[in-house]
């Protein structure tokens, strides 16, 4: 378990994307009249195992490599115990599930859930966190798209150090879990879905 922390650890100092912003209220009022994310029953499909150390979750977007809250499907996937969940139809997206997905051990503060995913075509994943100090709320989200590939389960891992309010403080990676051990993915950063972008 060491290694893998310490593997992690290493992974997540690489540059990412991200965006961070105070703002008076949480960005948990993105979550109200929400659906749930909608996941493939059965064809070409694969596990990943979503995984956070503080407040927060994620967002699903399958089909697609940028945000489009209307995009079919689309809609929460995870949101740890720490964080209430005001809509009562998300309430079971708080609830641990495991698929048998060969995840990395990270610790006791680690929350995870799993859930399928469609392979062969991209998905973008957006986590979301945030914190509170001084009546304001510090909130942090970040979008990385990627295409999962069949017969691989994947882990994907949030963190952020919280106050400090600098962008490279929010980290989102992407792991294929191979028997030699966790692979980080080349994810691309998620914008807004435009005509041009969409897809």
């Amino acid at each position: 378990m060491k290694r893998q922390i310490a593997f992690l650890t290493a992974a997540l100092s690489l540059p990412l994307l991200s965006s961070c912003a105070m703002v008076k209220d949480s960005w948990s009022s993105l979550i109200n009249g929400l659906n749930a994310y909608q996941e493939p029953a059965d064809g070409p499909r694969t596990r990943l195992r979503m995984s956070l150390g503080q407040v927060g979750g994620y967002r699903v977007y399958p089909a697609a490599s940028c945000i489009d809250h209307g995009q079919p499907g689309a809609g929460l996937a995870f949101f740890n115990s720490r964080f209430h969940v005001p809509v009562p139809s998300l309430s079971h997206t708080k609830e641990r599930r495991d698929l048998g997905v060969p995840g990395m051990a990270l610790g006791k503060d680690i929350e995870s859930r799993d859930i399928w995913l469609r392979t062969g075509q991209p998905v973008t994943l957006l986590y979301m966190t945030d914190d509170a100090e001084g009546g304001y709320h510090y909130s942090c989200q970040l979008a990385r798209s990627f295409v999962p590939r069949e017969g691989v389960d994947y882990q994907a891992v949030g963190m952020w150090n919280g106050r400090r309010l600098r962008t490279e403080g929010c980290r989102v990676m992407v792991f294929e879990l191979t028997p030699a051990g966790p692979q980080p993915v080349e994810t691309r950063a998620a914008p807004m879905c435009s005509a041009q972008n969409k897809g």
